[in-house]
């Protein structure tokens, strides 16, 4: 059995990066560092102060993409509306076998975003800040699924 934040993780390849909104745009998958693609329950903290409810996808050294419904967690963003460059707070617990479970807090950036069927929008973060010792969990993290792949 899991323990919260415990997640089963597959990763998935890099690319050579230019600008994320200009790969957003063209639809082409420019990212720079590999991802771990997960399911994990984050909270996403708006401009605005407000709270709301994500599905973590996928988690790499320098962001990660969030799904998020309307009802749960679009209220984060100022009138409903995601825009590039708007700043973001999140927290999610991530935990390696044999470890307890850590809370990562970290601010971002929304750098591309898409609506999929069903109410629900796919959003880009780029972690811009971290709080406290969590980089160091989330590179450990990615190091221990990298190391089991």
């Amino acid at each position: 059995m899991r323990k919260p934040g415990e997640v089963k993780a597959r990763i998935s390849g890099s690319q050579s990066s230019s600008s994320s909104a200009e790969s957003a745009r063209s639809g082409e998958d420019r990212r720079v560092f590999p991802r771990v693609e997960m399911q994990l329950e984050a909270r996403l903290v708006g401009e605005n102060g407000e709270s709301g409810k994500a599905d973590l996808l996928n988690l790499s050294r320098g962001g990660v993409a969030l799904r998020i419904d309307v009802e749960n967690g679009l209220h984060v963003f100022p009138e409903g509306q995601i825009k590039p460059g708007k700043a973001v707070g999140l927290r999610f617990d991530l935990a390696t076998p044999g470890r307890a479970p850590a809370m990562v807090q970290a601010i971002g950036r929304v750098v591309w975003s898409q609506r999929v069927p069903g109410e629900l929008f796919v959003i880009g973060i780029e972690f811009t800040a971290f709080h406290g010792d969590s980089r160091s969990c989330v590179e450990q993290y990615l190091f221990e699924c990298m190391r089991i792949e």
